[in-house]
Parts: C-alpha cells; structure tokens; sequence
C-alpha cells in the first residue's frame, strides 16, 4: 500500500547473464514490461503485476535500453554495438534509435534514428552513470524526448515534428561513472546547462531527471508556467516516503541546471543513503503535480 503497509515480494524474473535495463506498467492492462538488455542483445518480457504469466513479446533486439509505456505503445531505445578488438572489454555504441511497438510486441517500428555520435564503453570499469543515449516519454505532453550530442530534442509520439529544445549538455564525471566518450569528446549528453534563461515555458512541467541511473546524486529539473510553491517527493518502489525536498515559492521560469535544478543526494529523511532500485518521484506546484521514475545503481 501506499503507507508501506503490507510489504510483500511480488516475484522475480529470469534474466540469465543478462540484466534489466528499464521497467514500466501499463496500468490499464495491469502487465508489467521489461527491459533485459545485454550488448550482445535484448529482449522484452511482458508479466502479470505478480510477476507471474511472462512471456517475451519483443525478440533479437539490438543492444536496448530504457523502455516506456503511453497508451497502447512500447517505446524504448535501440543500438548497434561492437567490441573493439575480442576480450577488450571496449565496445562502441552507434546508430542510435527510438523504436515503438504494440503492447504485444508487433507493428514494430522505427521513430527516429542515427540521431547522435558513437559511444564508447569500458565494460571493465565501475557501474555507469548511463549506458546509453538517455530518451524518455511525455505522456501527457505526447512527446518523445531525448539527448545528442549534448542538445535535447523532441519529436511527436510518431517521430514527427523534430525540435531541438536544449543544448549545453554534459556530465563530466563522477562517483560510480564508468569511462566512456561521446564522439570525441570525453563527455556524454545529460544535463541541461543553459536554458535557464530561455523564453518562459507555456506549460508548469517535469522534466527527467540526470544522470539517470546515478549513483550517488543526481538533478531533478521543471519549469513553471506560474509562480507556485514548489515541493519535490521521492518514493520508494513500494509507496514509502523516503525523501521531501520543499523548494519553497518560485516565479516563472525553467530550473533545469545543476544551480537551479531540484538536488538529491540519495538519502532519505534521516540522511541515511537508499538502497538500489527504482524510487519515483512527483513534483507539486500549486494545483500541479507529475510523477516520474529513477534509477539507483551501485
């Protein structure tokens, strides 16, 4: 329940050497969809909310990551991937592209593609920050978002109407990031950094937070379309509050920079750090509240 009441395990999938790369409910259809990814491929694996009944509904995939559910659709990332020379552990990353699908797995079909730079992975190093080019789904917004070569761009669920929203993106490091590039620089798109300053948003909004998975911190960024008092709440998984950011009274504007962005450090309420996992995440401004999902790995 939501007061974290009668707290129980639902079940576990199967993933052999592979691993989950992204979760979402199709609530409507009570069925959970998952990501289990690996660079050599992926698949995507449709359960009941017990976890039980799986059924894989989207085979030979590319290397994929993250996965989202809007309306009748699956969307989720897709790339081509190679190691660099046998046993190097050096992969690249490259023709990215976002892919949707019918809620079982046909009518696949390719949104966007060959939108951002190669990237390169050292398989042998600590847990990523990200291992992709980061997408994610505005379902209220119908909107596709997503970052290339250090620019946000959006498009309609369909893949149309392509607009750059952001650039000035980039993570430089950090705790628990494994090495990589974008191109040829040694950073990857991420994290907005100069559109603070943009023209006033039309619409009080959440954005995704960055990087998305971290660990330890991590931004959480919004806009307002009008001056409301601001609060930011993490859950866990199961309902519980772990954490209450008040941000207090804010004007108009767009707070998407590590200055300005909501911070959290992953800890709850009582500064202890949070375990790994999926937490969720709502923002409240005034009559306005949204609700997004994170990721944890250490």
């Amino acid at each position: 329940n939501l007061n974290a009441k009668h707290l129980k395990k639902l079940g576990s999938v199967d993933v052999g050497d592979r691993y989950l790369q992204g979760i979402d409910v199709d609530i409507v259809g009570e069925k959970l969809y998952i990501m289990v990814s690996k660079l050599d491929g992926s698949f995507i694996v449709r359960t009941d909310l017990n976890f039980k009944n799986p059924q894989r509904i989207a085979n030979n995939l590319r290397f994929a990551t993250d996965l989202a559910i809007s309306g009748n659709k699956i969307y989720w990332m897709e790339s081509n991937a190679r190691e660099d020379e046998p046993h190097s552990g050096i992969w690249t990353i490259f023709n990215h592209r976002i892919k949707s699908a019918n809620l079982n797995g046909s009518n696949v079909k390719v949104l966007v593609r060959n939108f951002a730079e190669a990237l390169t992975l050292d398989v042998f190093g600590p847990i990523p920050v990200d291992d992709s080019v980061p997408f994610t789904v505005d379902s209220a917004g119908k909107k596709l978002y997503w970052t290339a070569n250090g620019e946000v761009w959006r498009a309609n669920l369909n893949g149309k109407n392509r607009q750059k929203v952001a650039s000035g993106i980039y993570v430089t490091g950090g705790l628990g990031q494994r090495f990589f590039t974008v191109g040829s620089s040694n950073a990857v798109p991420a994290a907005p950094t100069n559109i603070d300053t943009a023209t006033p948003p039309e619409a009080t909004a959440l954005l995704p937070n960055y990087p998305n998975p971290f660990n330890p911190e991590t931004w959480i960024p919004y806009q307002l379309a009008a001056p409301a008092d601001v609060r930011i709440s993490i859950y866990a998984a199961d309902g519980t509050l772990v954490r209450r950011l008040a941000l207090g009274h804010q004007s108009v504007g767009i707070y998407a920079s590590r200055s300005r962005a909501a911070y959290w450090d992953g800890r709850n309420d009582l500064a202890e750090p949070v375990a790994s996992g999926v937490y969720f995440y709502t923002l409240t401004a005034g009559d306005y509240t949204a609700t997004r999902k994170l990721l944890i790995r250490k």
